[in-house]
């Protein structure tokens, strides 16, 4: 058996890329394996079946079909373990990131109920440090009322170079309201608040660990100088870059392949005189996340981003498009930069942007 293993392939519909490699990473290195996505497997199949008929056996004969005529319908997961790890990492740390945005959720929504002036002081970082130790510290309006002002003054100084912000946040706080004023009530808010800042600074802590790993595995790769090169690439938003385009130079045939993949790429829906172009609804969130929040950051790194988001708002172009339109633009760039392994280089694209002249760059021209 083991002399054949090599000449075996497996193909199956794909699940969540992350959930997929982790329930058959023991087998990648024995077998080629093939993934087909489960709308093009579930409409192939009823294609020859139009009675609605299904079956195991009926499935799996349409995706041996599948991969036998349709090879370029099916995907080769890439055996090794170490190019997908830092993708591995990216997407669990995004995980962790969302149930960290849950719990701050519910500490808000629990927060509003007895303790709405805390809410005016911590703002939107609820689960920085400083807010949950002042949580520990002072967890309901009585404690705040009852404390010295110079104790609570002291408080925010030590953990905060603002001294103008800490003097308006003591006067919020006095100004607390005492909202509930039943004993056995309000030490079970009391207590749930300590639960949910135990359960944060817990998930800090993980957090904190993943992005070490990952910093390590970025700064240790080969491509880190290009990445990083490009305006918007900060220590969140690089990795994930460099984990979607990996180190194989033949992984994309085309720029073009690259888009689809991404999905950032519109969709067009054309039948008769009607054609719709419209972004892609059923895919990968995390990935075309990724490339518009590098194309949010880039805004304020990039002259011509900035020249260009700034003449499309102005047509009342609504803020998401602009930033896909941008994600669009820069996979562009960053596909030749990484088939070439050349680093991005702001003057070079606005040599060729003044000689294009498009009509977003004319003001910047003249």
């Amino acid at each position: 058996m083991d002399s054949y293993k090599k000449s075996l392939s497996i193909c199956l519909t794909k699940i969540g890329q992350h959930q997929f490699t982790e329930t058959t990473g023991l087998y990648l290195t024995e077998f080629d394996i093939y993934v087909v996505h489960p709308t093009t497997a579930s409409k192939f199949a009823k294609t020859f079946h139009l009675s609605g008929a299904k079956s195991d056996r009926a499935d799996t004969k349409s995706l041996l079909e599948l991969y036998l005529k349709h090879p370029d319908k099916v995907q080769k997961v890439d055996s090794s373990f170490s190019k997908g790890k830092l993708k591995r990492l990216n997407i669990k740390r995004r995980d962790l990131v969302g149930d960290r945005t849950r719990l701050t959720n519910q500490l808000t929504a629990l927060l509003k109920i007895y303790y709405p002036n805390a809410l005016k002081v911590v703002g939107n970082h609820l689960y920085a440090d400083m807010f949950l130790d002042f949580l520990d510290k002072y967890p309901s309006p009585q404690d705040v009322i009852n404390a010295h002002q110079i104790g609570i003054t002291k408080f925010f100084n030590k953990r905060s170079t603002k001294h103008s912000k800490t003097k308006e946040r003591v006067q919020i706080l006095r100004s607390s309201i005492i909202v509930v004023n039943d004993e056995d009530e309000l030490d079970y808010y009391i207590f749930e608040i300590q639960q949910f800042c135990h359960k944060i600074r817990s998930l800090n802590k993980v957090i904190k660990a993943y992005d070490e790993k990952i910093e390590q595995a970025y700064r240790s790769n080969e491509d880190y100088e290009m990445f990083q090169s490009f305006p918007g690439a900060d220590p969140s938003i690089g990795p994930r870059l460099m984990a979607f385009f990996g180190g194989d130079r033949d992984k994309f045939k085309s720029v073009n392949e690259v888009l689809k993949i991404s999905e950032i790429a519109p969709v067009t829906i054309q039948s008769g005189k009607m054609n719709i172009v419209r972004r892609r609804f059923s895919c990968d969130r995390f990935t075309p996340l990724s490339f518009v929040e590098f194309a949010n950051n880039s805004i304020r790194s990039s002259i011509w981003v900035h020249e260009f988001y700034y003449h499309k708002k102005a047509l009342n172009i609504p803020h998401f498009t602009i930033l896909r339109a941008l994600a669009y633009k820069w996979i562009r760039i960053m596909y030749r930069c990484w088939k070439t392994r050349t680093p991005y280089n702001e003057k070079t694209y606005l040599e060729v942007l003044a000689q294009r002249r498009p009509a977003w760059f004319q003001k910047f021209v003249n």
